[in-house]
């Protein structure tokens, strides 16, 4: 790219940006020319593979990088604990060690007094290998290391209580299953202590080197070593973790709702409704209020809704389609989910589980009370204060003891009363703007309207965009604008081509690529039998040609007559048809394009098929053209929906035009 060049006067230009997951394109238009074109380009916020985040990643090798620290830092204040008791003449880890195994020093510190290298052996190897502890009961569900570790714990509690050992450390020292090994091995986690057991054998072994006249198992050096081998930074929990969570967008003073929260799953399972779109009888619709009321409570009562319960639900005609659903051959795409009420779902399972099904047909139809319990649960990190918060808000000890089971994270950008105010007005068909509105909110892409200009764009806000791989991409556009800026002056306009997969997640994106692949395989064995039925490499339009000549069987696509394939080539024979004229509708895509013989695209003229083939006045040519559509597999469903238009007016054709130029992409959910 060259450098960027010093302009002596204001340029007048338009800026058209292209932003991409791992590029940013930019050019700047004025009346008559390209005056400039930029470029940046960067890594992707994830990793290729598996798709995971980078700053995940970063993440969790600060923290092993901070635990070592603690950890080291926790052992190091434990000698320098030894040398002012007198056990240890300096702090060095070589100044206590032993010839005798630490383990084997554990069981023999139970009978007999330990010399004073010795038993600060003992001390520094429990504090070193302190065990595993455990804050909540979810964890044994949802972590399977964790799980894993905690039925080692478990196995290893009943193993002492069954041998008679009277610590864990005489356990491993003299049991024949810790025989070859006293630690986990080869991703087992079969020798795993609790740290309360070992707590447990802490306060044994003082008790007993006192009661063998030990010098140094006094009562406050016991407080001292317990209090470092108990150490721990206290969890990010209750309020501490709300402030760090911010507030409402329109009710500042509240907080973010749980995302697990049933006011919140319920707010964004009527977005999802209220936004489908169904197209199949010539036209595009929203649903209807029967169709709303039908399906209003379905996921709810069941633990996914797909699109085919959805259809079967709300009545739907054979022919309907689902907006945004690839309608394929040889896969049923509305077996796709459409919702699923993941928390609500939880904590059904939590009750049913704990033998609650009575307490849970109450509950489920009192929001509050769920909303109470998803809160605890995702703000409270530890079970201890989960369950003095629960009972504190009068939960019962059954049910609190069942959800702690379950564990939830993440909030969403309003608070339970910003939407319980705008819920009212979406189960009454208002999509989530006119809601808000309705909720006498002013809408969120209005609120920053009097926010003072600037000149350049200010630093994005990271926490208003949760997705790693949306803020890269903007924080990269911003760079890139922020320095055209300070060479050329501000833009008069600007175009933004916002890149579809930035929206969508790593595996969505990787089903993309697999489409894109097997249509780009397609496309290569369309062009070797051309080459093979012509002797000549195809150019686009008789590519295109044979393309829709397989898509449509071989037969003109409006008269239905069939079609010689030796004759592709031949002037004046076929020719490729816009189905919605391109004057109409300026799309000039292959879901728009048919093949036809050129007698009939002479008569079709500027018309829809739907107009030249006389479905309004009920035409059998049109009966069988949509029969024929209709029961073609190899159509894709947008194909199908233009094929079949019924309306497109004046006023359709322009609202088409617009949707085609603009494109608009969402990047990001709320």
């Amino acid at each position: 790219m060259e450098p960027l060049k010093q302009q002596n006067s204001p340029l007048i230009y338009a800026l058209g940006l292209d932003i991409g997951m791992a590029s940013v394109g930019a050019a700047l238009l004025t009346d008559d020319h390209i005056h400039a074109l930029h470029v940046r380009t960067f890594n992707a916020a994830e990793t290729a593979k598996e798709g995971e985040s980078l700053n995940l990643i970063r993440r969790e090798a600060r923290l092993t990088r901070r635990r070592i620290r603690r950890r080291a830092f926790r052992l190091t204040r434990l000698r320098r604990l030894f040398k002012r008791e007198g056990l240890i003449a300096n702090h060095a880890a070589e100044a206590f060690a032993t010839t005798t195994s630490p383990w084997e020093l554990r069981a023999e510190g139970l009978e007999r007094k330990l010399e004073p290298h010795e038993w600060a052996a003992v001390l520094y190897h429990l504090v070193k290998h302190r065990g595993f502890q455990s804050n909540r009961k979810s964890e044994v569900k949802e972590d399977e290391k964790a799980g894993q570790m905690l039925s080692g714990v478990s196995a290893n509690q009943t193993r002492m209580k069954d041998g008679g050992w009277r610590t864990m450390g005489e356990m491993a020292a003299r049991d024949e299953a810790f025989a070859t090994a006293k630690r986990n091995k080869g991703g087992a986690y079969t020798h795993t202590f609790a740290r309360t057991d070992l707590e447990d054998e802490l306060r044994q072994l003082f008790a007993a080197q006192r009661a063998l006249g030990n010098p140094h198992a006094s009562a406050d050096f016991e407080i001292a070593v317990h209090e470092l081998l108990m150490a721990r930074k206290p969890t990010l929990s209750g309020e501490n973790l709300l402030k760090m969570v911010g507030k409402c967008t329109f009710e500042p003073s509240e907080y973010r709702a749980p995302k697990a929260s049933h006011t919140a799953e319920r707010f964004v399972w009527l977005t999802r409704l209220n936004n489908t779109r169904i197209t199949g009888l010539g036209v595009t619709r929203v649903l209807s209020d029967d169709e709303r009321q039908a399906l209003i409570d379905l996921p709810f009562t069941q633990a996914k809704l797909t699109y085919k319960q959805t259809r079967k639900a709300a009545n739907m005609a054979e022919q309907e389609r689902f907006v945004g659903l690839t309608y394929r051959a040889d896969k049923d795409p509305e077996s796709a989910v459409l919702f699923e009420a993941k928390a609500f779902h939880k904590l059904r399972k939590a009750y049913e589980d704990a033998g609650l099904k009575t307490e849970w047909a109450r509950d489920a139809c009192n929001p509050e009370r769920l909303d109470t319990l998803a809160h605890a649960q995702t703000a409270y990190k530890d079970d201890r204060e989960a369950r003095e918060h629960l009972a504190q808000q009068g939960i019962e000890p059954s049910i609190i003891e069942a959800v702690l089971n379950v564990s939830f994270s993440d909030f969403i950008r309003l608070s339970i009363k910003a939407l319980r105010k705008i819920i009212p007005h979406m189960e009454a068909g208002m999509r989530y703007d006119e809601a808000v509105l309705a909720a006498g909110y002013q809408h969120h892409s209005d609120l920053h309207k009097d926010s003072p200009k600037t000149r350049r764009i200010p630093r994005i806000n990271k926490d208003d965009f949760p997705n790693p791989v949306v803020y890269r991409a903007l924080n990269q556009a911003r760079k890139l604008v922020n320095a055209i800026i300070d060479e050329y002056g501000a833009p008069t306009r600007v175009h933004i081509e916002l890149a579809r997969d930035l929206s969508k997640s790593f595996d969505e994106r990787r089903d993309i690529k697999k489409e894109q692949d097997k249509f780009r395989d397609n496309k290569e064995k369309a062009a070797e039998k051309y080459r093979e039925l012509f002797h000549q490499p195809p150019k686009k339009d008789q590519l295109d040609k044979l393309r829709l000549y397989d898509e449509q069987d071989g037969k003109c696509a409006y008269s239905l007559s069939p079609l010689d394939l030796r004759r592709l080539d031949e002037v004046g024979y076929v020719e490729i048809d816009h189905a919605l004229p391109y004057s109409r509708s300026f799309d000039n895509s292959m879901n728009n394009k048919a093949l036809v013989l050129t007698h009939v695209n002479r008569d079709k003229g500027n018309q829809t098929p739907y107009e030249y083939l006389g479905g309004a006045h009920d035409d059998p040519r049109w009966h069988q053209f949509e029969i024929a559509v209709r029961s073609n597999k190899k159509i894709r469903q947008a194909k199908r929906d233009r094929l079949l238009r019924k309306d497109f007016s004046e006023k359709e054709a322009e609202g088409f035009r617009e949707r085609n130029l603009t494109d608009t992409r969402y990047i990001a959910r709320a």
